[in-house]
């Protein structure tokens, strides 16, 4: 009997997992969905109608966001995603998403595009330190967002100071935030 149960139990921890990663996907898909309200792009003008949220590498929230996105506006434009390869395509974006295939190469992706203003989000440990912008982290006894304002003045960009109710900041200490 109990043989033929593991499977059964294998099954079942397996899909458990996934439905928790699929949570966890939605979610980051949710936060980034929310930051895009609290960034200031220079002279608060996006390059066109809709913001664009470009995927380099891949990521699990990839399909998450797309279905978050599909019938949202962020302060009245519409957000298109697209998969990004080249450099060139990458500082076309309005936000650029790392995903976590690409944590090894994180540095030299953002030197890549250094000086765009381009929003750069991460959703691995250890991004926002690399000199990415924001990482959405999925730990919920901290906050969800942890922000590189460095990076981003660098970039041009700026954060809404309500975003310091849900972000820590890369590198400060605790009672500096």
């Amino acid at each position: 009997m109990i043989r033929h149960m593991t499977p059964l139990v294998l099954l079942l921890t397996a899909t458990a997992g996934a439905r928790a990663e699929q949570k966890l996907a939605t979610l980051e898909a949710d936060l980034l969905v929310q930051l895009l309200q609290f960034v200031e792009w220079p002279g608060q003008q996006v390059r066109e109608t809709a913001i664009i949220v470009g995927f380099a590498g891949l990521d699990p929230v990839l399909t998450s966001l797309r279905n978050v996105l599909k019938q949202q506006q962020v302060r009245g434009r519409a957000v298109t995603i697209r998969l990004v390869h080249s450099p060139e395509e990458m500082r076309r974006c309005d936000v650029l998403f790392l995903g976590v295939s690409l944590r090894e190469q994180v540095r030299k992706s953002l030197e890549r595009i250094r000086g765009a203003d381009v929003l750069t989000v991460g959703a691995f440990p250890g991004f926002a330190r690399s000199g990415g912008m924001v990482e959405l982290t999925a730990n919920p006894e901290k906050k969800p967002l942890i922000l590189n304002p460095t990076a981003a003045r660098d970039a041009g960009l700026s954060f809404h100071p309500g975003l310091r109710f849900l972000a820590s900041v890369a590198g400060a200490k605790p009672n500096s935030q």
